[in-house]
């Protein structure tokens, strides 16, 4: 990454929105199958849109007093189908507002390998619908509306069905909703911004559903079959943290979405009516089951033989066990972790991700960003290793080093003799120690006071007898720890004592030379050279005479920025 500019980021874009479990454990709608086949279509799902809108009354019809007959058990008959009317459905609102999904946004090095990905509550990374293999389409298709591609996004079939059930049971027993109304219920999740908001769109009113049925008529007059299914695919949730078709297959299979085999996409398809009872992870044979339930479908539809079914339904449910393990912080686990703290807190607070604190943290998290460093691989394995070797991690002292190429800023590498995150041994920190904890530099800040004087006309030839111990009487001091030096500066070793010239001072880095220096240029000059470098003005406050020397804690980054 490079100093003191902006980072660049890439939004990966992407549709949708969230699903926040409420289609878990038996709470959802129990969607249309039985009879009918679905079926792909090789012009990519999209129905002619010739009679489609000759069409509409009938649907609207269907949508609206449909679903009045749906609530019949529940409200009085009369009231309810003046509500349902056509009039009614067709003054709700039709356009449905569908911002970007929240998606998982990646740190990348300068060799474009990744350091880390930043997640917020979902754990999603957007595939493209195209990229969906036709064997996932189909198992899920299958599985939760085998009438898919031929209803209008009401499946009036499975609307007749649901309210005989109903009638028959005295309350809702099914909900009839199509996938094109499941993606619709998740979108209206995502938008909802208070808790009422939320029941009102994950509840099972009359109006809800005559709504979703409106969002769901319209959405299938302006996309394809395949885009719906797309997008579904990409807001659905899967279990175990795992957001969105693609996520789920790299953190379940470690595959890619397009290289999903049959009994692979029949697990995923049977998912998402109950994510937490057909856990594969936790409830492998539940998981099984539900697999193989989707597999006969598949093959009662004609998707699949008998015998591919049997095949698939003889292998074993295989999954990685750390599947939720995506969840945590990326940070902790990334081959640079106090880098990619760095990037992040730069985002955080950068005013072009949001003007408030939360709108950068949704923008960071859930944005779909690439961040694209100047972080070298090679240069920070060999920071970190020359850290690690010179102090261990176990020893209180740290070490730090950040390397930055002259000329440009670009930040290389940037390496702490610690364990970050909040799961470590001792000594652990979640602290990104190059960046905002302190120490004193020590030696290093002589060479502030070096390029200050050489500003200020001193030359290189410019001398002082150094000895052993300084009593300055600019910049006093008194220790009161009964040393023989207590009242001056003193140098590292008693034999340093002698005349030098600024070159050879500053190699053997002779203390009491550089406070004598010091005292000829002033303390406002290193102060303000220090600050002109990059060093920020609030770690040098109440700075005295031995400033030169290392005393006041800076960063470590902005000391190697300053160089």
């Amino acid at each position: 990454m490079q100093r003191d500019s902006a980072l660049r980021t890439t939004p990966t874009g992407g549709h949708g929105d969230r699903v926040t479990g409420v289609n878990d454990d038996g709470v959802s709608d129990v969607h249309g199958g039985g009879g009918g086949g679905g079926g792909d279509d090789d012009n990519g799902g999209r129905r002619r849109r010739g009679g489609r809108l000759t069409r509409i009354g009938l649907v609207v019809t269907t949508a609206g007093l449909g679903l009045a007959l749906l609530f019949l058990p529940m409200i009085s008959a009369v009231g309810l189908f003046a509500k349902a009317s056509a009039d009614h459905y067709l003054a709700l609102p039709a356009e449905l507002a569908t911002p970007p999904l929240p998606q998982s946004s990646t740190i990348l090095a300068a060799d474009g390998s990744l350091i880390a990905t930043l997640r917020g509550e979902e754990n999603r990374t957007v595939v493209d619908g195209k990229a969906i293999p036709r064997v996932m389409r189909e198992a899920i298709v299958a599985i939760e509306d085998s009438r898919f591609y031929t209803h209008g996004g009401v499946d009036v079939k499975g609307v007749a069905r649901a309210a005989l059930r109903n009638s028959e049971a005295g309350d809702v027993q099914q909900g009839a909703s199509t996938l094109t109304q499941q993606y619709v219920k998740n979108v209206l999740l995502q938008n909802a911004r208070t808790k009422q908001q939320r029941e009102d769109a994950a509840g099972t009113s009359l109006q809800r559903k005559i709504q979703e049925a409106r969002y769901a008529v319209a959405l299938e007059n302006t996309l394809t079959k395949d885009e719906i299914l797309g997008r579904y695919l990409n807001i659905a949730y899967f279990g175990n943290g795992n957001y969105g078709v693609g996520t789920a297959a790299q953190n379940y299979f470690h595959v890619g979405i397009a290289d999903l085999t049959l009994p692979q996409a029949a697990l995923l398809a049977g998912l998402v009516q109950s994510p937490s009872l057909y856990d594969p992870v936790n409830h492998p044979d539940a998981a099984r089951v539900r697999r193989d339930v989707v597999l006969d479908r598949m093959a009662e539809l004609g998707y699949i033989t008998p015998a591919v079914a049997d095949t698939a339904e003889a292998t074993p449910v295989t999954v990685i066990r750390a599947a939720a393990a995506a969840a945590q912080d990326s940070c902790e686990t990334s081959s640079a972790p106090f880098f990619c703290d760095f990037v992040r807190a730069q985002l955080l607070a950068d005013p072009a991700l949001g003007t408030t604190e939360a709108e950068r943290a949704r923008q960071v998290h859930e944005g779909g960003l690439v961040i694209r460093t100047t972080l070298q691989p090679k240069v920070q394995a060999a920071a970190q290793d020359t850290v690690n070797a010179v102090i261990a991690p176990s020893n209180p002292v740290s070490a730090t080093e950040v390397v930055i190429e002259p000329g440009t800023g670009n930040i290389l590498a940037m390496a702490v003799n610690r364990v970050f995150g909040s799961n470590s041994a001792a000594n652990q920190t979640k602290e990104p120690l190059p960046t905002t904890a302190v120490f004193q530099p020590g030696s290093t800040f002589k060479t502030i006071t070096l390029a200050a004087a050489l500003e200020a006309g001193y030359g290189l030839n410019t001398q002082f007898y150094s000895p052993a111990c300084y009593i300055s009487k600019r910049y006093a001091i008194d220790r009161h720890d009964g040393s023989s030096c207590s009242t001056g500066y003193a140098n590292a070793e008693p034999d340093e004592s002698g005349v030098y010239a600024m070159p050879e001072a500053t190699w053997k880095s002779v203390n009491t030379y550089y406070i004598q220096l010091e005292e000829k240029v002033g303390l406002p000059a290193v102060i303000d050279m220090a600050n002109r470098l990059g060093v920020p003005a609030s770690y040098l406050a109440k700075a005295w005479g031995d400033l030169t020397i290392g005393s006041k804690a800076v960063p470590p980054l902005d000391m190697a920025n300053a160089y």
